[in-house]
């Protein structure tokens, strides 16, 4: 896969293996994703079914949202920091700005990405920062001709522009949580294995959950998600490893519910003079490789 194929087919990589089950494709064309709801049919325990009923009742009057997003990840090579600001419309439209502020690689800090989605299409502009392919080049073994050096630190630094049609990927079977991902607010249980939820403790302000991820084939084991009772919106995801050394942590702050948007929150116009390349097709392949893995 070429370099600039990787942020794309991570992106999606990650929602399908962390995000939910696939469903039934739209049966029109150009119909809009459908809302998310919380399926409680396989909730072991009856207080956590209770619980879990009563936010999804909660967050099913919440039609916008904003918020700001960190991701911190412990690992054993270093640690990683992302920063997002995020907006979400029902049904189907969403907006990510992430920068990435802390990586134990050099070269991916300061890297911004946008993630648009407007209802039809899916867009994804990434900037990396400048001077990261001086970085890159220097971390390279042997020697270059200075006219490759000049090339390769252009095109790393060289914004980059995908897209890929949502009703086609719909048809090919894909959920429209794991399209608009951007939505987990409103369905924070979607990545786990809703048979092995329970609720763990409790106070007078939050819930929180422990369960195992829905994925099996991820090095994940606990899932924990603090919910605010107000709310019902998530505050925190945490996610462990078997070994307890990996660990990511998602805090959600400065939330609000149902803001109305700007007409053109929800649009993205490709700045002139960058290519852009439809990854529909190659998303859609990357879909059925995944669930061949699955099967195995």
């Amino acid at each position: 896969m070429k370099r600039q194929n990787v942020a794309i087919a991570l992106f999606l990589c990650v929602t399908l293996s962390l995000g939910a089950q696939p469903k039934p494709p739209s049966s029109t064309p150009n119909q809009a994703p459908p809302k998310f709801s919380i399926d409680t049919n396989q909730i072991q325990d009856q207080n956590t079914k209770n619980i879990v009923t009563k936010i999804d009742r909660i967050l099913s009057r919440i039609n916008t949202y904003s918020c700001e997003r960190t991701i911190t990840s412990v690992m054993s090579k270093g640690i990683m920091e992302n920063k997002e600001v995020r907006c979400y419309k029902k049904t189907g439209f969403s907006y990510c700005k992430s920068t990435n502020t802390r990586h134990f690689i050099p070269l991916m800090k300061g890297n911004v990405s946008y993630h648009v989605i407007d209802g039809k299409t899916g867009w994804l502009y990434t900037k990396n920062a400048p001077g990261t392919g001086k970085l890159l080049l220097e971390s390279m073994k042997g020697k270059m001709p200075k006219e490759k050096q000049e090339v390769m630190i252009k095109n790393h630094e060289q914004p980059k522009i995908f897209k890929w049609d949502i009703n086609r990927l719909l048809m090919a079977g894909m959920s429209a949580q794991d399209i608009v991902s951007y939505g987990i607010l409103l369905n924070p249980f979607s990545r786990c294995d809703m048979a092995e939820l329970k609720l763990e403790s409790e106070d007078a302000q939050s819930w929180i959950f422990i369960a195992k991820p829905k994925s099996r084939n991820i090095t994940t084991i606990t899932t924990r998600i603090k919910i605010n009772k107000q709310n019902g919106i998530a505050e925190q995801f945490e996610y462990r490893d078997k070994k307890g050394k990996n660990h990511t942590t998602e805090k959600f702050s400065n939330v609000k519910i149902n803001p109305v948007f700007p007409e053109n929150q929800f649009t993205f116009q490709p700045p002139p003079g960058i290519p852009v390349k439809d990854e529909t097709t190659q998303l859609i392949n990357s879909r059925k490789q995944i669930q061949k893995l699955k099967k195995r």
